[in-house]
Order: C-alpha cells, then structure tokens, then sequence
C-alpha cells in the first residue's frame, strides 16, 4: 500500500498551485465488533482512503478533504482548498510549512494483528460474555482492530511515511445499581490479555456490591490509573507556549523555574514523551514538528511546553507536539497507600472533567465506575460518586505517593497516584 501513497502524494505534489502547502493521506483498514445486554448487536469492517490538503496563497488559508482517489477527484480537492484560500482573509499567523528532516525510527506496526479475524474478535467478546453471565450481570462495550498507513508532504520539502496498528477493548458490566468499566489498548496485539482484564472487570464489580451513602468532604484519594490519565490529559490542554506567552494560564514565565515556593508543579510529578519506550505507539512525525524525546515537566520543574509552529517562528523557538503521554511512577503498591493516611477513597476512574477558569486552571468532574472507602489500611465498603473541583497544577504538590507506571493505551502509561486533601464539593447521583 506504501508505493499506492507514495504515487497518490507524487501526483498531488505535481497539482498543486499555491505558495506553500501540506498534505496527509492515509489508508486505514478497521474492524468493530460492538456488544450490549449480552449479545453481539454489531461487527463493522472496512478500509479506505483520506486526503487532506491546507494551502496558503498570499498569507490566505484554504483547505479540503476528500476520500476519492482518482486523478479528477484529487484535482477537484486541491482547486477547492486553493479557491478558499484566495477567497479568504488573510490569517497573521501564518507559517512556514515542516521543512525536510531526519526522522527517528520508530516501529509502531505489529503484523499480528492482520492475524486476528473477524471470528477471533467475535470469540473473544464471547468469552467476556460468558463472565458476565457468571456474575448475573450485563455486559457492553465494543473490540477494534485497526491498522493505519499515512504519508505527510508539505512545500518545503518534507515527506515521511508511518503505519500504525491498534487493537483496542473497553467494556461495562452492569446489575442494578452496580456498574463499573475497564479498556485497555496497545499497538501490539499480543500484549492484550483477557483473563487479566476481565479479572480487573470483576474484582471492581464485587467491591461495589455494599454501596453505603457518604457526604462530600475534602480528604487523602488514591486514584487508579484510568482516572489520572483522564484527568491529566485536561493539563495538556493547558499547557501551550503561547497560551502561557500571553499571560492565560497559570504557567507565565514558570518555564525553567526551580524556587520550591515559585513552581508549578510538586517535586515528585514528572510527565514526558519518549520514542524510545517500545511498548508505546509514538508518531515520529506530527503536523507540527518532528518527534523527539521530550521532558515536559521533571520533579515539578517545567522544561518544556507544546509550542505550534507558528509561535516557534515568531519567537525562536523549537515546535513540540505531545505524540505519547508518561507519567512517571514509582513503585509504591495500593495497599502500602491505604496504610500511608487513616482514611480515604480509591476512585477507579473520573469523567464529565471540564475547566471552570483557565487562568488558573481549576476544573471540576465527577467520579465514575466505582468510589471505595478505606479506613486503617483496609477497603470497607464502596460509596456514592462525588463532584470534585481542583486546580490540576497545585495538586501534584499534594502526592503523597505513586505506583508503577503501566500501560492504558496505545500511547499512555501512568501511574496509581495517592493524593493528599482532595476536593469534593458535592455528592453526585450517576
């Protein structure tokens, strides 16, 4: 399918008519099998093609898509981008185009999963199904398998070529009052193991079965992985250069910053993106810029933030795009937490999470998938689901301790966080 890209990028290059440019195409081939109330209720497969093209004439932007390869197809897109943009107002940021580079390699395609059929992914939602059943309970929730080829060219000389593959499972179990969710996804198919997933599954269901009320309150929570990658993917919608530049966020001039009363961020939070952890998915090339390692933010210390390329030119700077998120651990188990503080929560996930100010960066969400009250050391009984508000920045200055790093996805791996006085402000009925 490369040389098939390659020759659809070459006769776009030759077609096109304005001063600079980028183009992405891509072939992707996906598989779906979605489940409810214990049935398969969907299996969906296909593969197909997608173009993208942004120009820019005299300072105006223009784009189109398309999903149509054919040579009058191709034509009819770039015309369209290129009317746009000489129809369109001039755009003061404009900039340059990724120009040619040296691109580390990076392998993010596993063969195996051109192995895994349409009947392998129906017998594993069976075999969840079956689980289900043994806990008198409903299941649902959707398995894909995908693998992507894509080829990304601009007017200033950049062309690189990238495929990915991605098997990804996420399911609910439900009875009555009790529901509870689990997901889990990799570039490499092998890595997926069911038994250990639907054991996490269950051991979430049983410890919700004794659900007793509990008023809001602010004390030590012990958040499971799912809901710190959650919540902190919100801190990369903050973390951009210019945002920060402009005075918008909570992190103007904080960039290097290593006064203990000055920084942002508390000493034991790191987070990073890294090319070479090869359990990760990680892009060697985005739109922006071309990947690197990258340390955002080490012992509390911001080294980096994400930066567009346009504030880069303007500003003598380096672009950077965050292509996978890591957030550092240690290796401190959920037990040794419980017996860190007198008391606490464990909450296995958080969702509903948005910014109540970005000035100072405090958002607000509910728990989700089960909320566990512990007491000297020992889990006693699950609770009611809560609303929280917390400035995101000032709570890693709240970590008492971290777990192991492990993997959520394709591109992420965090730890279990304890976390010292977190704020709840309201009691939540869903």
């Amino acid at each position: 399918m490369k040389e098939k890209l390659m020759t659809i990028a070459d006769f776009l290059r030759k077609n096109v008519k304005a001063d600079d440019y980028s183009i992405s195409i891509s072939y992707t081939n996906t598989h779906y099998t979605r489940f409810a109330q214990n049935s398969i209720t969907q299996h969906m497969q296909g593969e197909y093609f997608a173009v993208y093209y942004q120009c820019i004439k005299d300072n105006k932007r223009g784009s189109a898509s398309g999903r149509q390869m054919d040579e009058e197809s191709l034509i009819e897109m770039l015309r369209k981008a290129e009317t746009i943009a000489e129809q369109n107002t001039p755009d003061p940021n404009i900039e340059k185009s990724l120009e040619k580079s040296e691109l580390i390699k990076v392998d993010n395609y596993y063969a195996t999963i051109e192995k895994i059929d349409t009947a392998k992914l129906i017998d594993m939602v069976k075999q969840c199904i079956v689980f289900a059943k043994s806990k008198e309970a409903m299941l649902s929730g959707i398995i894909s398998k995908e693998f992507t080829e894509h080829i990304y060219m601009t007017g200033n000389g950049f062309l690189a070529y990238d495929r990915v593959s991605n098997l990804d499972m996420s399911m609910t179990l439900r009875k009555d009052h009790i529901e509870t969710k689990v997901s889990y996804g990799s570039k490499n198919p092998d890595t997926l193991n069911l038994d250990k997933l639907l054991n996490q599954l269950g051991s979430q269901f049983d410890a919700l079965k004794e659900i007793k009320p509990m008023d809001y309150e602010t004390l030590p929570v012990i958040l499971r992985p799912q809901a710190v990658l959650n919540l902190f993917w919100f801190l990369i919608w903050l973390f951009d250069r210019q945002a920060a530049d402009e005075n918008l966020t909570p992190f103007t001039d904080l960039i290097g910053v290593t006064d203990k009363e000055l920084m942002a961020f508390g000493e034991k939070f790191t987070m990073y993106s890294t090319l070479k952890d090869s359990d990760l998915m990680a892009n060697p090339f985005t739109s922006n810029c071309v990947s690197k390692d990258i340390s955002w933010i080490k012992n509390g210390v911001i080294e980096n933030m994400l930066t567009s390329r346009y504030w880069a030119q303007k500003n003598n700077l380096e672009p950077s795009s965050l292509y996978n998120l890591v957030i550092a651990g240690e290796d401190t188990s959920e037990e040794e937490m419980m017996k860190m503080v007198p008391r606490g929560l464990i909450v296995n996930n958080l969702w509903y999470i948005r910014l109540n100010d970005r000035k100072s960066a405090d958002l607000t969400g509910m728990t989700r998938d089960g909320v566990l009250y512990f007491e000297n050391g020992k889990i006693k009984h699950a609770v009611n689901n809560f609303r929280f508000n917390e400035q995101i920045h000032n709570l890693t200055k709240r970590i008492l301790a971290l777990g192991k790093s492990i993997q959520i996805n394709a591109a992420d791996k965090v730890p279990t966080i304890l976390f010292d006085n977190f704020t709840f402000v309201d009691k939540t009925n869903f």
